[in-house]
């Protein structure tokens, strides 16, 4: 764990050059800077909600000899979906913001690319729409989650 924090205390925007040299200009790049983005913060949450898992539930799966396989997907996942769709839900609001700063660092086209263009040319009406595009995004996105948090996680144990 100390290795992934230290790890996500990198400047994701700082690296963003460095995936550029190393992959060249493209979708795969800004997928890579969402991506990194967006990992920390799903990651951190998942590994909470399997620490939070109770462990007399645990005891009982060994004592029956569950499986390592059985223990995961009867106990630990169930008990940590809550944490990983809050994990998520960070996440999604996170990616369109990682998008949008992967295409102004290095991609011609999207969004981003569309917000730079229009803020040189002083076009605030086009600069206005899309904010409001990126935040339609941003909230369909995050509806798309809270809705699978409905289908898959029990109410009772939802971090609302």
């Amino acid at each position: 764990m100390p290795l992934l924090v230290t790890l996500n205390m990198i400047p994701k925007v700082a690296m963003a050059p460095l995936f550029i040299v190393w992959l060249r200009f493209g979708v795969e790049t800004n997928i890579i800077i969402t991506f990194t983005i967006c990992f920390f913060p799903i990651l951190l949450n998942t590994a909470r909600g399997m620490r939070e898992v109770e462990p007399d539930l645990l005891d009982l799966v060994r004592s029956l000899h569950g499986s390592k396989w059985q223990l995961f997907i009867k106990i630990q996942l169930p008990g940590a979906l809550p944490y990983i769709f809050s994990g998520l839900k960070v996440a999604s609001v996170l990616a369109v913001a990682g998008a949008i700063v992967g295409e102004f660092i290095q991609s011609d086209r999207g969004l981003g690319y569309f917000m730079l263009i229009t803020q040189e040319a002083l076009n605030t009406d086009a600069m206005v729409m899309a904010l409001l595009l990126v935040t339609l995004i941003g909230v369909v996105l995050y509806g798309i989650i809270i809705l699978l948090e409905r289908i898959f996680v029990v109410q009772d144990a939802r971090v609302e």
